[in-house]
């Protein structure tokens, strides 16, 4: 493929060259324990950890990989930052032969699934993907990142949406001072998650509540049960 300035040739292995590209050699994955390849005689660097190419995107002088692991690299000019690394020379139209890892940690809330990826002409696009909330969990738009719901309240479901809801229950806060009488602390206590019901009890994110013993009591929202 030719785009504009930068050539693409599917031959094992894999070449990429072109304005400030340079020529750079794709191995086509790096399997058991090798860490090199051989190229014109010469023994290369694996640069992918031994992951294989799936997918290649250029630009007008960059060139972006994606491999069976995921994982995204670049290479060639980064005049406009388009490599994504910070090489420190953004501005110069300088030639980063290197293929190096493109760290998604610094996009978005980090440590989420590549969904999607392109090379235009001096830039990048990168897709990524913010997960729901686990079971036990809640966040203000259902995905990452999250919260763990309070003692006395659960969460059985994916992207729990934070809420408000109050707990009769006060032991979140503050145990009953005596085991003779019931005794209600007037504090306001607000759950995100859903309260447990009462004859209930949880810890933090819990998934769902647990059943007093016998013996023992509860009010709506509790983080523990009491001696009757």
């Amino acid at each position: 493929k030719d785009n504009t300035r930068a050539s693409l040739f599917i031959t094992p292995p894999v070449l990429c060259c072109g304005m400030a590209a340079n020529v750079s050699a794709l191995p086509d994955g790096c399997s058991g324990d090798k860490s090199t390849w051989m190229a014109n005689g010469e023994e290369i660097k694996c640069p992918f950890n031994h992951s294989r190419v799936r997918a290649l995107s250029l630009g007008a002088g960059h060139t972006l990989v994606r491999t069976s692991d995921r994982k995204i690299y670049s290479f060639g000019s980064d005049s406009s930052g388009q490599l994504m690394r910070g090489t420190g020379n953004i501005g110069i139209d300088n030639a980063n032969p290197d293929i190096s890892e493109v760290a998604l940690v610094n996009f978005g809330y980090g440590n989420q699934p590549l969904v999607d990826f392109a090379a235009g002409g001096d830039q990048s696009f990168i897709q990524t993907h913010r997960v729901y909330c686990r079971p036990g969990n809640h966040s203000v738009d259902r995905r990452v990142p999250c919260n763990r719901c309070e003692s006395g309240s659960f969460s059985p479901d994916v992207g729990t949406l934070t809420g408000r809801r109050f707990s009769f229950d006060q032991s979140v806060r503050q145990r009953y001072m005596t085991l003779q009488t019931i005794e209600y602390l007037p504090i306001s206590t607000y759950f995100s998650c859903e309260p447990c019901a009462a004859g209930t009890f949880s810890a933090k994110e819990a998934k769902e509540c647990g059943d007093c013993d016998a013996g023992t009591y509860s009010f709506w929202g509790a983080s523990t049960c009491h001696a009757s």
